[in-house]
């Protein structure tokens, strides 16, 4: 009962909890001028690195699918200027058609809804939501006005994992 009690009170003073768990998520797939990112600081361990961006000329752009057991995707995307674009806002490109490629025949969806949801600086975050759930490989493509569409590759996963959470993230 002592141990029990003290594991608790250690616990509670370091002010964070770890467990092992399971993550299903649509796991990035990086090809060439791609790389992985973390969507949050604390969390999944093993599958922290749950986004994919990319550094154009102009802008960074970083892409992070919501988790699948939601009812419809829904992904966040977050603009950022390049080294050229630093010095100003009217440097980002436009964001502007995303589309969700899916499914062995290549079907194309366009999005239901994309809202700018934030701009802090010179980030702006958006939301785009799509009426379809995809439960294999799919690709998030998307255009701007000053790139070739871009193309962002995951796959579902689900893998074994450890979650750790802190009053400190």
């Amino acid at each position: 009962m002592r141990w029990f009690f003290l594991t608790i009170c250690l616990i509670f003073l370091a002010g964070c909890v770890a467990y092992p768990t399971q993550r299903a998520y649509f796991k990035p797939l990086p090809q060439d001028g791609y790389y992985l990112v973390k969507s949050r600081s604390c969390g999944y361990h093993k599958t922290e690195f749950d986004g994919l961006a990319t550094d154009q000329a102009s802008f960074h752009l970083d892409v992070f699918p919501n988790e699948p057991d939601e009812q419809h995707l829904v992904v966040t995307i977050v603009l950022k200027p390049g080294n050229e674009a630093a010095s100003s806002l009217t440097g980002l490109p436009i964001l502007g058609q995303v589309r969700l490629v899916a499914g062995n025949t290549k079907q194309e969806y366009s999005a239901s809804s994309t809202a700018l949801i934030q701009q802090y600086q010179q980030t702006q975050w958006y939301r785009v939501e799509f009426e379809v759930m995809p439960t294999t490989q799919f690709s998030i493509e998307i255009e701007t006005q000053s790139a070739a569409p871009l193309q962002f590759d995951f796959r579902y996963a689900k893998e074994s994992d450890f979650y750790y959470a802190s009053i400190n993230c």
